[in-house]
């Protein structure tokens, strides 16, 4: 075999890389990566949250449909496995399909229950949102004003036992001042801790 001239050395030597230039192009490659593992979360996010959105309107969508001819709720009080039953809450935003257990812990984490509010007959009702995360609890505060006002809207409040926050608007419902701004969702969110702790939107069985 015949030794190699001094140019072919050299043509030899730049076919492989430095351990400094395998460093670089894996510095590279993991910034691609994590800058598309960031935009794939936030992708991720808006979609929990807008899906939440969705279908928190069919629900409420569901019940001024099924009732607002009627006129009125039932009694007063839990009714979330009454709409259960009636088939107004969507499948997807229970625990199980075995029991009656509504969360939204698939989307953005908490659960939900529905109630009928007011003295009998009522014509109020009421979506509570539990143990919601800080920043999930702001988003969706955030999110119902655009997608709910003539739905009937006349409070959205959270409250932690003794203490309450609300933007009310009982004289000309679906006039909620709205939207809510980040930095009230904010201060309300702070108090969203355990389950006893939610948010609350008030709603008109009829406009």
């Amino acid at each position: 075999m015949e030794p190699m001239l001094p140019q072919e050395r050299i043509v030899a030597r730049r076919r492989a890389f430095t351990l400094t230039e395998m460093a670089i192009v894996l510095g590279v490659v993991a910034l691609i990566l994590g800058a598309i593992w960031l935009g794939a979360s936030a992708v991720w996010k808006n979609f929990r949250h807008y899906r939440v959105h969705q279908q928190i309107l069919t629900v409420v969508q569901n019940i001024r449909d099924y009732y607002g001819p009627i006129g009125q709720l039932p009694p007063p009080g839990d009714i979330t496995a009454v709409l259960d039953g009636l088939g107004i809450i969507p499948r997807s935003m229970r625990q199980s399909l075995g029991v009656a257990d509504h969360d939204l812990s698939s989307m953005v984490g908490g659960s939900f229950r529905v109630l009928s509010v007011g003295p009998a007959p009522s014509a109020t009702f009421q979506l509570q949102l539990l143990a919601l995360r800080r920043q999930d609890c702001m988003r969706i505060l955030m999110g119902f004003p655009v997608l709910m006002p003539e739905l009937g809207v006349i409070r959205i409040g959270a409250t932690n036992g003794t203490t309450a926050v609300d933007i009310s608007n009982i004289a000309n419902p679906g006039s909620v001042f709205l939207p809510i701004r980040a930095g009230t969702a904010a201060g309300w969110c702070n108090i969203i801790a355990n389950p006893s702790n939610f948010v609350a939107i008030d709603f008109t069985l009829r406009n």
